[in-house]
């Protein structure tokens, strides 16, 4: 539908997210894959990341990858570029970065939390993409990976080949 959306996450609405950044260094990574473009006539929104909402492509806190050509995300730019934002409290900081979206092709997303919480290093397929200090989430969080269509009625997917998460705590559990 117009409005269709699927996901892999450790959630499946707004409760439930468990992670708070801040007690100690966080990696996420994932390859991720867009067979087919977003377009005009066939719009979609691809997140990659942590969130506190699986059912918005607004997210209120969160630090995510974003893909979204049509700018359909509160905030977000219509690039047909992976974009960065981090969420707080519904306050959003976006970054267009200079990597284009290509279909087919394979991305590893890395999101790299400092100890503390108060910075998150982006790395598109191994380059650090943006180094990011605003609006970083204090909520729970957890991982997820959505596509949201927004326009037009023909099936779109995003591939997730590999999700990896690893916290080193500030202090021994």
């Amino acid at each position: 539908s117009a409005t269709g959306r699927a996901g892999i996450g450790t959630s499946l609405g707004t409760t439930a997210q468990s992670m708070i950044l801040g007690g100690g260094r966080i990696l996420y990574e994932a390859n991720v894959r867009v067979p087919t473009l977003s377009t005009s006539g066939e719009r979609y929104q691809l997140l990659s990341g942590f969130t506190s909402t699986n059912n918005s492509v607004n997210i209120s806190n969160g630090v995510m990858f974003l893909y979204d050509e049509g700018g359909v995300t509160t905030g977000s730019a219509a690039s047909a570029n992976w974009q960065v934002y981090t969420a707080a409290a519904s306050s959003r900081t976006f970054t267009t970065t200079s990597v284009a979206v290509t279909a087919g092709q394979w991305y590893r997303l890395a999101a790299v939390v400092n100890a503390a919480g108060t910075s998150v290093g982006f790395y598109i397929d191994g380059t650090l993409v943006r180094t990011e200090t605003a609006t970083i989430p204090t909520a729970a969080i957890g991982i997820s990976n959505q596509i949201f269509k927004s326009v037009g009625t023909t099936a779109r997917t995003a591939q997730v080949d590999y999700i990896y998460f690893k916290q080193k705590y500030t202090t021994a559990k």
